[in-house]
């Protein structure tokens, strides 16, 4: 497992180097759940590779969400991950890196105008092999 809450500002994190191996989150996995425990602040999204045994967490903890958009109907495509960066937000009239929290905010995207903005104080991968 691997935190990445201090990466590069808008560096692209569907596609990814992990142990040595390269992991295309766009490509090569689709996002098969989506879980939140509300009492706890996290966040999982699991992504199964479409033919390997592989799957990846991202979880974020102590995580709360900022933009939430869904449009009904879905496809098969909306499980395709467009779009995942550490971004900025704005308050007060500026842009921010971090709150006074200590949380920076996460930008994902799915096909299908899936988007979900998420503020966290750690996000993790795990890139784990199926049974």
């Amino acid at each position: 497992m691997v935190s990445i809450i201090d990466s590069k500002l808008f560096e692209d994190f569907t596609e990814f180097i992990f142990n040595g191996q390269r992991i295309n989150l766009h490509d090569d996995f689709e996002c098969t759940e989506i879980k939140f425990g509300n009492g706890s602040g996290l966040f999982v999204f699991t992504f199964l590779h479409l033919e390997e045994r592989l799957w990846v967490d991202l979880q974020f903890h102590d995580a709360r969400l900022s933009t939430f958009t869904i449009n009904f109907p879905l496809n098969a495509n909306a499980l395709t991950l467009e779009i995942f960066y550490r971004g900025r937000f704005e308050e007060e009239g500026k842009l921010k890196e971090i709150t006074s929290d200590n949380e920076k905010i996460f930008y994902l995207e799915f096909n299908e105008g899936i988007v979900i903005n998420l503020f966290a104080k750690d996000v993790f991968l795990e890139l784990k092999n199926l049974p």
